[in-house]
């Protein structure tokens, strides 16, 4: 049994609303699409379908995507500019 779960819509038990110069990114690295990681845009449905799309190419060829890259601020970066 398998299960795909979306915390995009998660947020900080002690966020405060009131605060919109904080943004917090949850998530793991490389299913982060680069809207989400940049903070240029608003988090949209494509963001998700980006994420799917990164743990389906898992599913079909057993490989992680990224995998010969490290997951540090240099891939966000290779993921922001277009990878």
């Amino acid at each position: 049994m398998s299960e795909i779960s979306d915390f995009g819509l998660s947020k900080l038990i002690e966020a405060n609303p009131n605060n919109s110069e904080i943004k917090n990114i949850f998530g793991v690295l490389p299913y982060i699409a680069s809207e989400v990681l940049s903070g240029d845009k608003e988090y949209i449905r494509a963001a998700d379908i980006y994420s799917f799309e990164i743990v389906f190419y898992k599913m079909v060829t057993g490989f992680l995507s990224y995998s010969n890259i490290p997951y540090n601020e240099d891939l966000t970066i290779k993921i922001c500019n277009g990878l």
